[in-house]
């Protein structure tokens, strides 16, 4: 695992802590630096501030966002306007409205609809697990999306000829070589080159 200091890299933790739980696996683990005591079930705040405190390197990151409990931790990323669209694969998912008790709860959202968290349900859990988003959003539980860490930026390589041409004459305007995955016309009207050419006359 690359730890980048991104909220790719958090979900990537909180996948693994997952994996190691189903598959039996009790005691202590480490993941860069920051430990994660897997027979801990129902500390739910903890584990996404492991996950993101393993992702950044530890250190002071891990001091201003966390609260004791949920509803706590929700409040202090609210405060420091952490607040997003979501959900974003690394985005830590707040559920406290609805039945969300006297702590609330929090997990650390996941890629299609799933996130990871470290539950005393008995329906889900217990213990560190991937459950899914649309059944705490028909439960009406989901109270908000926060980002503490950035997105991991694509990795980018030149790969595709592309011509621009003049719609109104048919002339060749100009020559790019577009990196991996660099058409993004559709959806967000942008071109990804890794070498421009203009065309002379």
């Amino acid at each position: 695992m690359v730890y980048d200091g991104t909220r790719d890299c958090a979900a990537e933790v909180a996948e693994a802590v997952c994996r190691l739980y189903a598959q039996g696996k009790r005691g202590v683990y480490v993941f860069n630096g920051i430990s994660f005591e897997l027979t801990d079930v129902a500390r739910c705040s903890e584990f996404v501030r492991e996950c993101c405190a393993a992702a950044h390197g530890g250190g002071p990151f891990a001091l201003p966002y966390w609260g004791g409990t949920a509803r706590e931790t929700e409040k202090k990323l609210r405060a420091a306007g952490k607040w997003t669209l979501g959900p974003e694969r690394g985005d830590i998912v707040c559920f406290d409205v609805g039945n969300a008790g006297q702590w609330g709860h929090i997990g650390l959202c996941l890629a299609s609809g799933l996130f990871a968290e470290n539950t005393s349900s008995k329906v889900r859990g217990p213990g560190f697990v991937v459950s899914r988003l649309a059944d705490m959003a028909r439960a009406g539980r989901i109270s908000g999306y926060y980002s503490v860490l950035p997105a991991r930026l694509p990795v980018i390589s030149a790969t595709t000829a592309v011509l621009i041409i003049e719609h109104a004459t048919g002339r060749v305007l100009a020559e790019v070589e577009m990196v991996d995955g660099g058409d993004h016309i559709g959806d967000q009207r942008k071109l990804y080159v890794a070498r421009l050419e203009i065309q002379k006359g």
